[in-house]
């Protein structure tokens, strides 16, 4: 990415807000208010606040509500504490507004420029502000908070019942201060949120403030919930402001100092709607809502631009070509904070889709969500979610079959269904069959199916683990009966098998809460440990993922087998606690074991389209634990949080654009791992990324996975076609086409324009050692293995520090021979979650490159496989396929899509975890 260039700015000191300078006539007003601006109600300038005081007046000219009023936590007027040039909120204080503000007004703006504090983050819950009555009134509210992210919500009663809640597509920074806005249009009841003038989230609200029954609990840091367990705001404010309508976009614009514009100009530069993969003429705009906008390109004999219009023109080449366009963005609004900044310069990467492809006609597709995958006579076979069955004679053609589940599946469970996870508001089983893990035991010589039942519920997720097992792979199907129960209590557990694991009248209250060791009985995986021992991993979300032993000659728990019952390490019903927990997001458990480690996979986010559904890996030296991610955090979560802002857990494939892919691909996950033929292969389901048609198509796609030289599993750049190659050392010297994984951003939305689409970035390995492309360093290889040190890069690619991969060959996805290296490292991703210790940044990374025929004359062993071989189940260990440790490690310089915006968890989701309120 093109560095930005820097904004010169108005002033040395911080800027009145724009309602507090109306009154001024000279030029020396940081932001101007038209004519047809709106009056506020009522603003506060706290960053003219003098130190001590215990109010601060209303400067709107003309408004009828008086000052606000500094307390401390006990209701007490208390001296203003003042950090730059802002009332400090160190959670020991909070303001108390007037009442009334809101008072029969169906629309409205609250307007504050506020720095947020990591505090808000995890922990009590906190909020911003709140106009309306308390939660406890049951009277209706209006509220921003920061907690866990930020979000705004609106309701007219009690603790959460009716709200709606809007989280935003990111949070409020901590370092910095910014103007956050949010709006209220009471024609349609449009609630919408911008920080610094960009809109970041949107809904509907069944509500408006006309319709709250009291007025009398406006504050600024204080909970909607006062007297309860909530924590104050932790943060600093400069200035409030309340208006009697909903603004639009240019009049929230013209409320921004300087500052705050310039920032918005950056996000608008990185946030254009440019599609990552194009294979026709195309639009790009030619303007924003503060800027003009012109466009240069890298090759304009394959992508050129009128600059009036902003159509591009395409000429495809007969292979993908990685073109870069340029946006130059001025602003245009007359005022003095745009007079002052200058242009910025903003590079979009995207490939041009050659004409030669034999691509697709290589698969047979099928939809089947949360794969389970085994071989059996020659064949594999897939096990999904709500029957959906599939088999292949070779990982790429597969077809869907039946079974006696597939006709007769309400005969066959019916009697586990009506006796536990069947209730009035969920009564049919149909739709409710998820995630089967299909397991060979040798020693019932059965195959066995886990199938969760699940009956949700809340705060019960009132499910149930079932064995079935059959002779033939193909069925038939028969139900042995229940392994493990979730959403008990003292009313119904009788109907369970906990009191025979817990005894007679256990305390049942740790099993109360989805943030304990309230869980939902779904997604087994079902592994041997290779020294006799049977285990099942499961659970999803809420109290975590746990795993117990099975008794392997009747595949049924093992009753045998205890465990103590130890806060978020293991539980006496559920066993060993694996991974997640506190509501954090992470289901989907597959297991492997390759040379000394047991690898653990989850998915992590939602599962729809634009749920950030993803796999993350871990590994420990036992199966039962503890699993620790690549940069040595636990799997086990320490507090509640949106794990999608973390790097935690080593993200394995993302939304991206690179040459040689046929489509791009959003929420990965749901993945089973199969060992064939001393191959790791990862199979899982997969959405895409479009903003037409049906977003919610989801398809199986499988890829081999290859050790890297500090011994993580990696996924290789290309769909599985054929297995892995070497390459030698003459192949390694070329220029790569680099993708790294971000943790922390998610496809939201936006089609092939949005921000969070990884697009590929140049990386050359140049003869002699040195890098080149959009960075700067070093590199080595030896026996297979790849180093590479990035000292520098162009700002935005998120690349910095030392990456170690293993090289290999494949063939893309339209049937091109390419040279790849996939591994991990870097030190850019550093915040692996606020319950531990700053991360060492290391993220997986790959690159590719096409093979020339030059290349091809220096070809050696064409098929011979750098993945290590499995560990002999009889216990012994097989071979162990070490791979040389050689130098340091690799980095790889990522996309301009990687300055996207941050992309909060899903409502859908996340509001079910919360603790029913806002």
């Amino acid at each position: 990415m093109a560095a930005l260039v820097g904004m010169i700015l108005a002033g040395g000191t911080v800027a009145s807000p724009a309602w507090a300078d109306q009154s001024q006539t000279d030029d020396s007003a940081t932001t101007r208010m038209s004519s047809s601006q709106p009056q506020p109600l009522l603003g506060y300038d706290f960053s003219a606040l003098a130190p001590g005081a215990k109010e601060a007046n209303n400067t709107v000219s003309g408004s009828s509500f008086g000052p606000a009023r500094i307390l401390d936590a006990e209701g007490r007027p208390t001296g203003a504490v003042k950090t730059d040039d802002a009332l400090l909120f160190d959670g020991s204080t909070y303001v108390k507004l007037p009442d009334d503000i809101l008072s029969g007004r169906a629309s409205a703006t609250v307007s504050i420029r506020v720095r947020n504090d990591r505090f808000n983050a995890s922990g009590p819950w906190t909020y911003l502000w709140s106009l309306g009555g308390t939660g406890q009134q049951a009277v209706g509210s209006w509220t921003a908070s920061t907690h866990t992210s930020l979000y705004t919500s609106i309701t007219s009663k009690a603790n959460g019942q009716g709200e709606t809640y809007l989280p935003a597509s990111k949070n409020l920074p901590d370092d910095r201060f910014s103007t956050l806005t949010a709006t209220i249009d009471g024609r349609n009841n449009m609630v919408r949120l911008y920080i610094n003038g960009l809109q970041v989230a949107e809904g509907r609200a069944t509500v408006n403030p006309a319709a709250f029954g009291d007025h009398h609990h406006n504050v600024i840091g204080q909970s909607r919930y006062p007297g309860i367990d909530d924590a104050l705001f932790h943060g600093a404010v400069q200035s409030f402001a309340v208006y009697p309508q909903a603004l639009d976009a240019d009049q929230i614009v013209a409320t921004l100092p300087s500052e705050d514009l310039g920032d918005l100009i950056d996000q608008q530069a990185t946030s254009l709607a440019v599609p990552a993969a194009v294979d026709g003429d195309f639009d790009l705009p030619v303007s924003t809502t503060v800027a003009s906008v012109g466009w240069t390109s890298s090759a304009p004999g394959t992508v050129s631009v009128n600059a009036a219009t902003g159509r591009a023109h395409v000429v495809p080449g007969k292979r993908d070509i990685p073109v870069t366009l340029t946006a130059r963005l001025q602003a245009n609004k007359v005022s003095r904070s745009s007079r002052d900044a200058k242009a910025i310069q903003q590079d979009y990467r995207l490939i041009v889709r050659g004409t030669s492809r034999d691509g697709q006609n290589a698969y047979s597709r099928v939809s089947v969500h949360d794969p389970s995958v085994v071989k059996a006579g020659g064949r594999y076979y897939i096990f999904g979610s709500h029957r959906a069955w599939a088999r292949s004679t070779d990982l790429k053609h597969w077809e869907p079959f039946t079974n006696n589940l597939s006709r007769d599946y309400q005969r066959i469970l019916d009697p586990i269904w009506k006796a536990w996870p069947k209730q009035s508001s969920n009564p049919d089983v149909t739709g409710n069959m998820w995630a089967p893990e299909v397991y060979y035991n040798a020693t019932m010589k059965k195959w066995c199916m886990y199938l969760s039942l699940n009956g949700g519920g809340f705060p019960f997720q009132k499910s149930v683990i079932v064995l079935l097992t059959a002779d033939d792979i193909e069925g038939d199907w028969s139900l042995v009966g229940p392994v493990v129960y979730s959403g008990f209590q003292e009313s119904n557990v009788a109907a369970t098998d906990v009191p025979k694991v817990l005894g007679p009248n256990a305390d049942l209250s740790r099993y109360a809460s989805l943030t304990d060791t309230g869980i939902n009985a779904i997604d087994a995986c079902v592994k041997d440990d290779g020294q006799g021992g049977l285990w099942m991993s499961f659970g999803s979300w809420f109290g975590g993922i746990w795993m117990i032993r099975l008794d392997p000659r009747t595949g049924l728990r093992d009753y045998s087998t205890t465990y103590p019952t130890q806060a978020n390490q293991s539980d006496a019903y559920y066993g060993h606690k694996l991974a997640g927990g506190f509501g954090n997001s992470g289901e989907g458990t597959a297991l492997v074991h390759q040379g000394d480690w047991w690898y653990l996979m989850l998915s992590y986010g939602g599962l729809g389209q634009t749920g950030g559904y993803q796999m993350r890996e871990f590994r420990s030296r036992s199966i039962t634990g503890p699993y620790l991610d690549q940069n040595g955090k636990p799997a086990v979560y320490g507090r509640a949080m949106n794990d999608l802002d973390a790097n935690r857990g080593l993200r394995i494939d993302s939304s991206f654009a690179q040459p040689g892919q046929d489509q791009v691909l959003t929420s990965q996950g749901g993945n089973a791992l199969l060992i064939d033929d001393d191959r790791v292969f990862n199979v899982y389901h997969t959405r895409f990324v479009r903003a037409e048609g049906n977003l919610e198509e989801h398809q199986v796609r499988v890829k081999q996975m290859v050790q890297t030289p500090d011994g993580w599993l990696v996924m290789t750049p290309f769909e599985y076609r054929n297995p892995v190659g070497r390459v030698s050392s003459s192949q390694v010297v070329g220029d790569y086409q680099v993708v790294v994984h971000d943790p922390v951003h998610y496809y939201a939305g936006s089609g092939l324009s949005s921000p969070a689409i990884y697009r590929s970035v140049s990386v050359s390995l140049l003869a002699g050692g040195r890098l080149g492309g959009q960075v700067q360093g070093s590199w080595t290889a030896t026996a297979g293995n790849l180093t590479i040190k990035v000292d520098s890069a162009d700002p935005g690619t998120l690349l910095h520090g030392v990456y170690r991969a293993r090289l290999g060959r494949q063939l893309d996805e339209q049937g091109h021979p390419v040279v790849f290296f996939s591994g991990l490292g870097g030190d850019v991703f550093t915040d692996a979650g606020a319950d531990v210790s700053k991360a060492a940044g290391a993220v997986a990374i790959w690159g590719s490159r096409p093979l020339t025929d030059g290349d091809a004359n220096h070809a050696t062993v064409p098929t011979a496989d750098p993945t290590p071989a499995p560990a002999d189940r009889s216990g012994k260990e097989g071979k162990a396929g070490r791979l040389p440790l050689t130098g340091s490690a690799l980095s790889a310089p990522v996309a301009a899509a990687s300055a996207a915006l941050v992309l909060g968890l899903g409502a859908l989701v996340f509001t079910a975890i919360r603790r029913a309120r806002g």
